[in-house]
Parts: structure tokens; sequence; C-alpha cells
């Protein structure tokens, strides 16, 4: 039962917690304004958490989180099976044996990698689990730091908590016997279980800022862009994920292959979906080899949201530009539904490619679902003449191969838009006006992009012959523009042009300009003009 020592005992772990808090700056009172609650250190590893009770551990994490609701604590839980299972039930966070996985066993291909996370998802029923490839108490998995980093860009691509140990992004390397710059400490190493490690238990000192280790140019680029990729997607955080398999069933040993995504059967319109892949290094392997494969996506359709009717491109969120599509032209949803999609991971190519290069490693696509706006294609501007007609064709293409609806919304009175050709007659009333024909696309894809809309206008002048008549006033005479001005039609010794200027009939050789009538009267003149 609880004796009093007992339970001053529980007080004074429960207690430590609360110091610490005051110690860095929080209140000691939940507040739940963020500001004031996010103060204070946010959460406690507590190494060999299996080995207090589970009564001492609620009692303590209930105790801290009435001073600070949003504290997490790690449980380091290594011995896996009951013990893990305690845990998982009050800690949020598990420091379980997954890291032997890498540290001991030398995991080298996908399927067991893969079997390990699904594995622990079963025992802990989703509890998160820290993703860590070494510790203070471990070795790192391989003095090859770039198969270490494809690792964790494997790692990285699954729900749980990725971590970094010190100077791991900085390319140290396991003890080889001296203190060399590439182990990246001050002192030496110290014995731990038949392990060396970093010696913790007394003053030491990374050197990896002031002496970097060989060969670890762009390894700390590259550990940022798959940290920054993971954290700008909600579908890499996401416990949702699917295991990609190769078109025709299998595994490739060497790339890790995971679909996330961010809400099961919604869209990439509206929901983060991710095609994460990773190559694995191998062990004791020089030069790197690199790997590709074809995946299949048809298991993953339906959770990913993807229709075979939209079009996507893809871009590499832990590449140096995370917003360069990759794929020179959009290719259409039954394109990938049929053929899958293929992944290249090069590695360094035995030396003639850097390791550094975008995808060589790690490739985070975000598939994104895209569309090309339609195009249309139509000449103008033009100039038609009373009394003449025009056609022209109209053409509209999707860049990404659908199939476009054209139509005609604006257009003159009496114009005819028919299988794709826009025709009209210019009559007298249009005579002296600029006349608009719109046309609009249509992709039918339902995007943002999907109508577009293109003009083009028509002019009918005032004086197409530069005759100086009005041609609306020859073609309603004439019917024609090929009457000069100074033809007499009428043979009324008025030519067109004067007849034109008068007001009179040009065909008509009774309709003549005169002066019937002058009277005059002081400071006055009044004539009739006939």
């Amino acid at each position: 039962g609880m004796i009093t020592n007992t339970m001053e005992l529980w007080k004074f772990f429960a207690y430590y917690p609360e110091f610490w808090l005051k110690k860095t700056g929080h209140s000691g009172t939940n507040s739940f304004v963020q500001a004031l609650d996010d103060r204070g250190i946010d959460g406690l590893r507590c190494d060999f958490g299996q080995g207090l009770p589970p009564q001492l551990w609620e009692y303590l994490i209930n105790r801290t989180r009435k001073m600070k609701w949003n504290f997490l604590f790690m449980a380091e839980t290594l011995d896996g099976g009951k013990p893990g299972y305690r845990s998982n039930r009050h800690f949020d966070v598990l420091n379980e044996n997954l890291v032997f996985r890498f540290t001991q066993e030398h995991i080298n291909d996908s399927w067991a990698l893969k079997q390990a996370l699904e594995d622990r998802r079963t025992a802990y029923s989703g509890g998160p689990v820290l993703l860590n490839l070494t510790s203070h108490d471990e070795v790192l998995p391989d003095s090859d730091k770039w198969l270490t980093v494809s690792r964790y860009g494997a790692v990285s691509a699954v729900d749980g908590i990725p971590m970094i140990f010190y100077g791991q992004e900085q390319g140290i390397e396991n003890w080889a016997g001296s203190v060399t710059k590439n182990t990246g400490f001050k002192t030496d190493h110290e014995e731990n279980f038949g392990k060396y490690i970093p010696n913790f238990k007394q003053w030491n000192q990374l050197t990896v800022w002031t002496n970097p280790p060989d060969y670890s140019t762009g390894l700390p680029e590259l550990y940022a862009r798959i940290n920054a990729a993971r954290h700008a997607s909600l579908a890499l955080q996401s416990p949702n994920r699917y295991f990609l398999s190769k078109t025709g069933g299998g595994d490739e040993a060497r790339i890790f292959a995971v679909a996330k995504y961010q809400t099961a059967n919604a869209t990439p319109r509206t929901s983060d979906v991710v095609l994460a892949f990773a190559l694995l290094l191998r062990h004791g392997e020089s030069p790197h080899a690199g790997a590709n494969a074809t995946y299949d996506l048809q298991g993953a359709w339906s959770l990913l949201g993807l229709n075979t009717g939209k079009y996507y491109n893809v871009r590499n969120l832990a590449s140096s530009d995370p917003d360069a599509y990759l794929w020179p032209t959009n290719k259409a949803g039954i394109e990938l539904y049929n053929n899958g999609i293929w992944v290249n991971l090069p590695a360094d190519n035995g030396g003639t490619t850097p390791v550094t290069n975008d995808g060589v490693l790690v490739q985070y696509l975000k598939l994104d679902e895209v569309n090309s706006a339609p195009q249309i294609d139509l000449p103008g501007p033009h100039t038609v003449p009373v009394g003449a007609w025009t056609n022209f064709t109209v053409t509209a293409t999707d860049p990404d191969g659908g199939t476009v609806l054209l139509s005609n919304p604006t257009a003159p009175a009496g114009a005819v838009f028919a299988v794709g050709v826009f025709t009209w007659t210019a009559g007298v009333a249009n005579v002296n006006t600029t006349n608009l024909a719109s046309f609009v696309a249509d992709d039918q894809q339902g995007a943002t992009n999907s109508v577009v809309t293109n003009s083009t206008s028509i002019v009918v002048p005032l004086d197409w012959d530069d005759d100086g008549m009005s041609d609306g006033w020859e073609w309603t005479w004439f019917l024609t523009l090929t009457n000069s001005g100074t033809a007499d039609n009428d043979g009324d010794y008025a030519d067109n042009f004067n007849e034109y200027i008068a007001g009179t009939e040009p065909l008509n050789s009774n309709s003549v300009f005169s002066v019937q009538q002058i009277i005059s009267s002081p400071g006055h003149t009044s004539r009739q003009i006939t």
C-alpha cells in the first residue's frame, strides 16, 4: 500500500517538472493564453520511464498538466513488450527500441523498415514513437553519414517524431579509436555496454562548427530540406499512410515508398497528398548505388482522392525549389492509374553526381491537381466594308489534351458561329462602328482557370474606298461601293459626290439641288432650297 515514504517520494518526483517550469519562465498556472502557456520547458524525456509504476506516472503527469496543460512526456522504454504497452497508456511519446533496428540490426531493405513501423503501429495502437536513428547512449547506424541521412529521409515520411542527434546533421561518425574531427567531440568516447559513445558524464563539446567532418558538404542543407518539407506538409505529419508496391507487385528493396494523405478520399486540390520515396543506401557499399522503380497507384487511388479525368503534376518538397514542377507537361489521371509513377533515386552515380543534388536520396513528391488553361486562337482585328462579309476560323485547344467546349456569347447582330467558323456580313446600320466578337473556351475541369475568354474587333469604316462619300449612303443607293464620286448615274448634271453633299437622290434625275426663292428684308435673308 501507500506508506508515507512512498507518498513523499512521489511528491518529490512530481516537484521536478514544476521546478523547471518555473525556472524557465512559466507562471505556474494554466492561463489558456497561448503566449503565456508556451513559456517554460515544453516536455521531458523520462529516462528508463518504464522503471516507475504507471500509477506514479499518472499522478506526476496530471499534476504537471495542472500547471501547464500542453506539457509533453516521452518515456524511454527500450524493452518493448509489456513495459512499452504500459508506458503507451500514459505517455505522449515512446522512445522505444526501434532505434536498435538501425544501430544493431542495420536495416537495409525497405520491407524490413516497413514491417518494423507496422509492428509498432499495431503494438501501440498508433501511439507516437520517437523515430531516432541513435541516441546519447547508442552508436550511429553507420559511419557513412549519407547512409544515415537516407534513413532519416525514410522515417521522416511517416507519423511519429523524427529526431536528429546533435552533430548528426553535420556528419559525425562512430568512434574509431581516437579523437578526430570526424567523431565530432572534444573528448574521448566512453564504453557503454560494449559500445563507444560520446562521453556525456564529463565536460564535452561539439567541434563540428569549427572543424567539420570530412565529406559532409551539403549534408546540413539536406537535413534542413527534409525537415522543412515535413514542417510544411500536413500529409507527411499525418498518420494516414499507404505503403506503395511496384507495378506488378513486390517492393524495391532500396527504395522506401509510402503514399501520405491529409484526408482520406478527399482530393489533392483540397487536401495534402505526398508520394514519399527515400533511397536506402546499403551498409558497406562503396560507391553508393541508386535505384529506380515504377510504383502502382491503383491501390491507393481512392484514399488519395485521385481522378482519372483530372491532370496532375508533382513538386519535390525536399528540394532546393519545392515550388518547381518536375514533369514538363501535366500527366492525365488515367495515365497515372494505368501506368503508375516512375521514380529514380540515383545516389551519387558512382561519384559522378553530387549526392546533394535534388532528388538524389529523398523525394517527397507533393501531388497537385493542376489544370492548364485552354487556349483560344483567332485572327484579328478585322476591317469589313458595308455589304462585305468576313469569316474566320476560331480554334480552342487544351494543353492537357482534354476536350474543350467553345462558344461565341458576344457578336454583332446577324453573326453565325458554327463548327468553329465565324461568319458575319456588315450592313448599312453598322457603318462607322466597331463590333466585338468574343469567344469562351471551357475545358470542363472545374478549375479556376478552366474557362478563358478571348475576343477580336470588327471595324466597319465610314468611307472604306476613301471617295468622300459615306459607305452607308453609297450602299443604300447603289448596293455597291464601286461608283465614283465624279460619276452622274441619273444624268442630271450633278455628280454623285455633290448629290451626297446636297442630300439629293443620285438615281433620280428629278431630284436636284436648286434655290427656289430668295426673300430679303432688312438684316435678314431667307432662302428656299429644294
